[in-house]
Order: structure tokens, then sequence, then C-alpha cells
């Protein structure tokens, strides 16, 4: 089902205007182009209804050429 459900989960928390504690997404993805709802996943962290964390696999490791891959586990 991948992360639809709790997407849905969060967006009936925000319509609802519920409040409690906050909910935390851990978002993993091969790299930043296959973030799916990126732009949503940071409004709701900017309004204090979410956190999210994200964790990249394959992630090009900063100053370093692109054959050179950072893994979530490094």
């Amino acid at each position: 089902t991948g992360v639809a459900p709790f997407r849905g989960f969060l967006q009936e928390r925000a319509q609802l205007h519920e409040s409690g504690s906050v909910n935390v997404l851990i978002f993993g993805c091969r790299n930043d182009d296959d973030y799916i709802y990126k732009e949503e996943w940071k409004a709701l962290q900017d309004s204090g209804k979410a956190r999210i964390e994200t964790a990249f696999s394959r992630a090009t490791a900063e100053g370093t050429s692109k054959s050179s891959k950072e893994y979530v586990q490094d």
C-alpha cells in the first residue's frame, strides 16, 4: 500500500483540526526524485501537524562525484 494510507490519515486529521501528539513519518526511497508528496509532507511538517524524517538509500554523497553513492547505513 505504500505511504498513501498514512497520507490519508494525516489529511483527515488536518481537516478535522485534531490536536494531540505529532505524527511521525519515516520516509525512505532511493533518491530525492522518488520523494512523492514532497511538498505536501513539507507543508504538514511546517504546520506542526507531522514530523517527517527522510532516508535516501542511493543519495550521492555531498562533494563527491555522482558515481560515489552514500547509503542510508553510511
